[in-house]
């Protein structure tokens, strides 16, 4: 596939989904697309049956169920202060009453006073154990309050009372997939469809999952089922956009992209993923104009500061790059990427010690960031630094022992501190490695590493085909280059 840029990467699983963690009305449809929510993504939000209420007890006026029954009433109908009024009464007339717990807690997530809900759905735990949806809801509280372990914990305990609840499957899956556990959340998804199979969310997290796994084919038939059951959901042709665009169908990648856009103008993501499509196609301004509406809708959306940022500085506007990196790094203090993204902005300024700083804080964040190594091993390649350089394109080898553009700075690092024979085999392996894109500054180094070697005759081969690969690529500098070496030998 054709990168503009190698740094850019579309969103994974959980940038995509976007979702607000709420409890919903029944009748209301579950969307999985809320940009403006505090939460970078979170599962579908989904209503479990409401509790049966038990036969009703022979009271003067009003009894807890009657209450109870014109409180679950006034929540369908969407009076939510109404309902808690009336299942407070109902907790009035029976303090032991669990489902009027649970329904006032359900009404309190959604009025997000999540403290409350948990007092109320702790409450019905204690008075009835076993009620599954007590449990559900009280995860959904866990999840939103950032508890992750103990909405785990509460979703299994769900499942065990209620072993077809799909919702629970759903969020137990969608903790799974956060947590890289993806093969598991997809069983999950799995399970839910083989309980409900038009649950659309289940679709498209499943979709999302497996788009997380590289599984594009599969993701792509989850979206499009999605889009079947409901060919207005935005979200859907956002994750099947994205989907094709990684298996360089490109042309259905933007219509699907158009198409969530379309059906969503507030869709911050969408803008932000369409904008990769733009960019990788050359259309910088109009990657930019999408970055700028992504930023207008959502202004915390740190990946649309992160890649505006990289394609200004492509465009030679260092300081506005540098402003809108800051601003990455001031939404994400810890962002690795940020940091790297800022350091090639000012490498390609000239900044190598400023470029070098900024790579050290990626690697301080992030110690395993084979990139990260290599872009400051180019930095310091640039200032002469050679051992410098050469230890962080080992490191970055190292983590990546496949990493060819690695072995190949490395080889020109050696060739040029007078290391001919650790060049020679680095560039060789590049060679080797990659035999269908020849690069001509790995022929024209291990030429210099051969004369090194006193091996002229493989020297001159191999200045003959950098000079050739040179002239190719347009590369006039190069080729004259390489044609003086070749003469001098």
């Amino acid at each position: 596939m054709p990168h503009l840029y190698r740094w850019i990467s579309l969103f994974g699983f959980t940038a995509l989904v976007g979702l607000s963690p709420a409890v919903w009305a029944q009748g209301d449809e579950p969307s999985l697309s809320e940009p403006d929510t505090e939460m970078e993504s979170v599962p579908p939000a989904v209503e479990p049956e409401p509790d049966p209420a038990p036969e009703p007890e022979v009271e003067a006026g009003p009894s807890a169920v009657e209450l109870y029954n014109q409180g679950v009433a006034e929540y369908e109908a969407g009076q939510l202060s109404a309902a808690a009024a009336r299942f407070s009464a109902a907790i009035v007339a029976n303090s032991d009453f669990a489902p009027a717990y649970v329904y006032r807690g359900r009404v309190l997530i959604q009025q997000g006073r999540l403290e409350s809900a948990l007092s109320d759905l702790n409450q019905a735990i204690r008075l009835d154990p076993t009620n599954g949806t007590a449990y559900f809801l009280r995860g959904n509280v866990y999840y939103r309050q950032g508890q992750i372990d103990l909405a785990q914990a509460d979703f299994n305990t769900a499942l065990e009372y209620d072993t077809e609840s799909p919702q629970a499957l759903l969020y137990r899956g969608f903790i799974d997939a956060e947590a890289g556990r993806t093969e598991l959340a997809i069983e999950d998804f799995d399970a839910a469809l083989a309980l409900d199979p038009n649950l659309i969310d289940a679709y498209l997290l499943r979709g999302f999952a497996h788009e997380k796994t590289g599984n594009n084919e599969a993701a792509i038939a989850d979206f499009s089922r999605a889009i079947e059951i409901d060919n207005r959901r935005a979200v859907a042709y956002m994750g099947r956009g994205v989907a094709y665009y990684q298996i360089d169908l490109l042309e259905p990648a933007l219509d699907d992209l158009n198409t969530a856009i379309q059906f969503k103008p507030d869709l911050a993501r969408a803008y932000v993923n369409r904008s990769y499509l733009y960019a990788n196609s050359g259309r910088i301004n109009r990657a930019v104009e999408d970055l700028n509406r992504a930023i207008q809708l959502d202004p915390e959306l740190t990946e649309a500061y992160l890649n505006r940022g990289i394609l200004l500085s492509s465009l030679g506007q260092v300081d506005a790059s540098q402003r809108d990196f800051a601003r990455a790094l001031q939404l994400e203090p810890e962002s690795a990427e940020a940091f790297k993204a800022k350091g090639d902005a000012l490498m390609a300024a000239g900044d190598e010690p400023g470029a070098i700083a900024d790579y050290s804080e990626a690697i301080f964040i992030d110690v395993d960031y084979a990139e990260a190594y290599k872009a400051r091993g180019d930095a310091r390649l640039a200032i002469e630094d050679l051992p410098g350089a050469i230890a962080d394109y080992s490191e970055a080898i190292d983590l990546r022992p496949a990493y060819i553009e690695a072995y190949a700075a490395r080889g020109e690092a050696y060739a040029r501190s007078g290391q001919a024979r650790l060049a020679n085999a680095d560039l060789t392996q590049v060679i080797v490695r990659d035999p269908r894109n020849p690069m001509p500054e790995v022929y024209y180094n291990r030429g210099l590493a051969r004369i090194g070697l006193g091996d002229l005759a493989g020297a001159r081969q191999d200045l003959r085909q950098a000079a050739d690969l040179y002239l190719q690529t347009g590369e006039a500098e190069g080729y004259r280059r390489s044609l003086s070496r070749l003469n001098q030998l």
